[in-house]
């Protein structure tokens, strides 16, 4: 019985790691990089977006041009899914 189209199968993970260490040995070892910003308070279309969304929820009608700090981070505080 083939038991290497199964992914929890010994054939089938040992087959992965054996592919996992030829890439190693031709790529070289990986490298993981991410970037973090915290600037979602001055991305204008997202506050537009959870202004849009969450407007009735907050309760305030104040224009969108005109939002001050407080409201902007009441707004990502509000929907942080969106802002993810």
């Amino acid at each position: 019985m083939d038991l290497s189209g199964l992914r929890t199968s010994f054939v089938y993970l040992n087959r992965l790691r054996k592919d996992v260490f030829v890439m190693i040995r031709q790529l070289g070892p990986s490298t993981f990089f991410v970037t973090f910003t915290g600037v979602e308070s001055k991305w204008l279309p997202l506050l537009k977006c959870l202004y849009d969304l969450n407007s009735k929820k907050i309760r305030f009608n104040i224009p969108f041009v005109k939002l001050e700090l407080e409201h902007v981070v009441d707004l990502i505080r509000c929907d942080p899914i969106t802002c993810a």
